[in-house]
């Protein structure tokens, strides 16, 4: 993701197979670089599970059984 503007960037990888991305509606109070908070002003993204798994054959399994572990990873690399 790039910000034209200020030339900032994020680059997110990750083992998960789905990413939610999230722009909140209530920013009032907040002070940022460029102002006051505004709707969809900040933005959270996170790597997750795709959802509803049990009713889509393709989206894989988050079924984890009795005993056994898993790890996921995710990454970040900025630039400024």
């Amino acid at each position: 993701m790039t910000d034209p503007e200020s030339g900032r960037s994020v680059a997110i990888k990750s083992n998960r197979d789905a990413l939610v991305v999230f722009t909140p509606d209530d920013l009032d109070g907040f002070k940022f670089d460029r102002g006051a908070g505004v709707p969809h002003m900040g933005i959270a993204l996170e790597a997750q599970s795709l959802p509803d798994t049990p009713n889509h054959e393709g989206f894989g399994s988050v079924l984890l059984p009795k005993g056994e572990e898993k790890t996921y990873s995710i990454s970040y690399k900025a630039t400024f």
